[in-house]
């Protein structure tokens, strides 16, 4: 009896985490992570998806829940984000689309890791190809925390405003969705912080003297679309999923959470 070995095109299997890999190029069997549905952990502090939206094909998403236990509802701050109810990249799944002219956002949102304490972050979307700088997600105002989009290069990062930090990037490519993950640790100096791609540790990084975060206390904004430093570098393209944890999430959990998030998107 054969086995029969089946992939999904929506995520190249470069960059797929749970690709079966082996010595010299030969196929090797590997169990699937479990699946950890985000609110059976503990921490969630944000948890913004677009399945959770109810709303018309094409609507504009002037209020975002967040499904957390913090309630950081977003509201529209300007242009149109539009639902888009069954997004053909995203396995027929919900997600916001972004022109570039448009964000959700929270003033003064509560109980979002600040300073340099611990969080996880999971987001799930993928970029339009419209050339520039383009910030995802943020949450902070002077010194933030971001989940950046270097457009101008094709490569996406986290951005530490506060410590003159840059990105561990990975190359992406336009209107190719993507699983990014960064488990932060307490005080941890960016040189030992991880980010991943599709479950692939991102290597490299922007130029910047790496250094330990100091988000700001309080935090004056939470936004999807639209950066609080840096207005001119708004998203375009398509945002399905964000989850913020106030923990650091090991090997195990994140591949959980990563595995819950690939299995809803692109099984």
């Amino acid at each position: 009896m054969g086995i029969k070995i089946t992939t999904n095109p929506a995520l190249p299997l470069v960059d797929s985490p749970f690709k079966l890999r082996g010595e010299g190029g030969c196929l090797a069997i590997k169990a699937s992570p479990t699946i950890i549905v985000p609110s059976s952990l503990s921490g969630l502090v944000a948890w913004y998806k677009a399945d959770s939206l109810v709303l018309s094909n094409g609507a504009t998403v002037t209020s975002w829940p967040d499904n957390s236990p913090n309630n950081n509802t977003l509201n529209s701050s300007g242009g149109t984000p539009t639902y888009n109810s069954a997004d053909a990249l995203l396995g027929g799944k919900p997600s916001v689309t972004y022109d570039g002219s448009d964000w959700n956002y929270k003033s003064y949102p509560t109980g979002l890791p600040v300073g340099s304490s611990a969080h996880t972050t999971y987001v799930v979307g993928y970029w339009d190809g419209t050339s520039g700088n383009h910030q995802m997600f943020a949450w902070g105002d002077n010194v933030y925390l971001g989940c950046r989009l270097g457009v101008g290069v094709g490569t996406l990062g986290i951005i530490f405003e506060s410590a003159g930090m840059g990105s561990k990037p990975r190359t992406v490519s336009p209107n190719t969705p993507f699983i990014f993950s960064f488990p932060y640790a307490a005080g941890a100096n960016y040189t030992a912080a991880k980010t991943y791609l599709n479950g692939v540790e991102e290597t490299g990084e922007y130029p910047g003297a790496p250094g330990v975060p100091n988000i700001i206390n309080p935090v004056t904004e939470i936004t999807i679309g639209y950066p609080p430093t840096a207005g001119g570098e708004r998203w375009t393209g398509a945002v399905a999923e964000v989850i913020v944890f106030n923990t650091t999430h090991n090997t195990e959990t994140r591949l959980g959470v990563e595995e819950y998030l690939l299995r809803k998107y692109f099984a």
